[in-house]
């Protein structure tokens, strides 16, 4: 291959390396170009023979020798009517810019999957994974026009998502459980979510606590009620009634509460489950990113503890999430948490 047939494949290959293409372009672009070439080749033995100029001699074939031929203007000329030649004849399917699952997605997916690994085979016990360790796969690899969506993403463990080849093995098992999951949208999976936006709201002050209907409307105005039932918990004190500030005060000290009577088991726990978003972090300004503006989420100290509480969600929200959260965690005994034993409610603000 001459100089020239050179340069212009490393201007296409560049061209195509810049552009974010899933990598099924490569399986493409030497065939194309090859087959390009044959054109030209074609089109200079036509003109020879005939004295007939058509389209690949006369914008390409000549273009090559001659006075002028390594101008940039000639060069433009020449590698313009190729990208116009092998365009069509490349597969280009552009990768989806957000390349990680951002934590609310991570937490949808989380909630949905149950907490276990999505492989059949893994090895832990119970195949159980913590959010924090969480790693969500791409079902079609994003290095090949795989979307980052619920639908494509699965919950895996560290250990198995490092096996590509297991990974790619199981593709048609997870896609096969996907399908299942998301064949009926009037069925959504745990967590009652079948999408999530890429750019979801709330940059605002968690304590504003704003809640809208399905319709964009606000919500009627509320006040968050708790109330924690302690010998229905095995704890020698008498009912305990939690109201009267903003939300995310009133859960702090619901987390102040728990850590102090069930200690380290129970601070574990909420370290490793989303409280309302994330759980309970020592590093906040790095656990609470907001994907959408690639700052952290406000976030508020446990006392007593060095760790932080991320309140970003309004009152409704907070309730859902709370109420999902105690039906995961469990007591010192192994036992779950009773039913009616921590009790959120919305009572009406007078205000």
């Amino acid at each position: 291959m001459s100089f020239q047939w050179a340069f212009h494949l490393a201007l296409l290959v560049d061209s195509l390396n810049e552009g974010r293409y899933a990598a099924i372009w490569r399986e493409d672009v030497v065939r194309a170009f090859l087959a390009f070439k044959q054109e030209v080749a074609n089109a200079q033995l036509h003109y020879r023979e005939t004295h007939e100029s058509r389209p690949h001699h006369e914008r390409f074939g000549r273009l090559l020798s001659g006075s002028g031929s390594d101008t940039a203007d000639v060069i433009r000329v020449r590698h313009s009517f190729l990208l116009g030649d092998v365009y069509a004849k490349i597969r280009l399917n552009p990768l989806d810019p957000h390349r990680l699952f951002d934590p609310l997605e991570k937490e949808v997916i989380w909630n949905r999957d149950r907490g276990a690994c999505q492989n059949p085979r893994c090895q832990r016990p119970e195949r159980r994974v913590t959010f924090r360790e969480a790693t969500i796969h791409h079902v079609i690899e994003h290095t090949i026009g795989g979307n980052t969506t619920l639908q494509n993403g699965v919950l895996i463990c560290p250990e198995c998502h490092v096996n590509r080849a297991e990974m790619q093995r199981l593709a048609s098992h997870f896609q096969e459980y996907l399908q299942r999951i998301y064949a009926n949208p009037a069925n959504p999976p745990a967590g009652g979510v079948v999408d999530s936006p890429r750019n979801p709201t709330g940059d605002g002050p968690p304590d504003a606590e704003r809640d809208v209907d399905e319709n964009g409307a606000r919500a009627a105005a509320g006040k968050l009620k708790i109330v924690i039932d302690w010998g229905a918990l095995d704890v020698d004190r008498e009912t305990q009634t939690i109201s009267g500030g903003k939300a995310s005060d009133l859960i702090v000290k619901l987390l102040v509460e728990l850590i102090g009577a069930f200690g380290k088991p129970m601070e574990r726990q909420l370290t490793e489950l989303p409280v309302i978003r994330f759980p309970l972090s020592s590093n906040p300004a790095t656990a609470f990113i907001n994907w959408a503006t690639g700052k952290p989420f406000s976030f508020m100290p446990v006392t007593g503890t060095d760790l932080h509480f991320c309140p970003q969600s309004g009152t409704v929200e907070k309730v859902a999430r709370l109420t999902t959260l105690f039906s995961r965690l469990v007591l010192p005994d192994g036992r779950n948490f009773p039913e009616g034993s921590v009790e959120f409610s919305i009572e009406a603000d007078p205000n």
